[in-house]
Parts: structure tokens; sequence; C-alpha cells
């Protein structure tokens, strides 16, 4: 089911995946770095549809900030990164992509 949330982060997040949506993000505030790509360490499911781990290995390092959008694929490994002091606000939309 598609839907949409507002997230406030000031912390590192786990790993995930996502195996049945695709996210849409869009910074709102704030800022930090979100890698995408790679692969999951220690991954495990924890729901429907949803894999989270520990960290990625490899993967892309994308700064962000406010004003930024990013696009992340139904199935890529993505982890928000964030140094001290830091902290953004983001609207992210997930949505089912069309096979």
């Amino acid at each position: 089911m598609d839907s949409a949330f507002i997230l406030y982060r000031a912390g590192n997040s786990q790993a995930e995946i996502h195996t049945l949506q695709a996210d849409f993000i869009f910074f709102r505030e704030g800022e930090g770095a979100v890698i995408v790509g790679g692969k999951i360490v220690n991954g495990k499911p924890t729901g429907a549809g949803e894999i989270r781990g520990e960290a990625i290995e490899g993967g892309t390092t994308y700064p962000v900030k406010a004003g930024d959008t990013l696009y992340v694929p139904k199935g890529a490994p993505h982890q928000f990164r964030l140094e001290p002091g830091q902290h953004f606000t983001a609207t992210i939309v997930k949505i089912t992509p069309q096979e």
C-alpha cells in the first residue's frame, strides 16, 4: 500500500531493504547522508517485505540537505548516516512500482 510520512532523524539508521516498495525522499530541513546500494550486513527479515541489518558494505554515499530529493528503488539497500550534531527532516513517499 502506498503511503507517506514525515521523518525526523538525529542519528544513524539501521541498513534496510524494502522488497515490495520504493522510496521517494524529499529532504525538508537539515543535512546528512544516505548510502544506497552495496550489500546489507547481517540482514534479517523484520516484517512483510522488510529486511534490516547493521550496516552496508559498498554502496554510494549521497550527501543530502534541505531541498534535495532521492529515489531509492525497491530492493536497494539504503541507510541514513549523520555526523554528530547533524539532523534532518524528510517526507518519505512509499510507492509500489508497476512491474
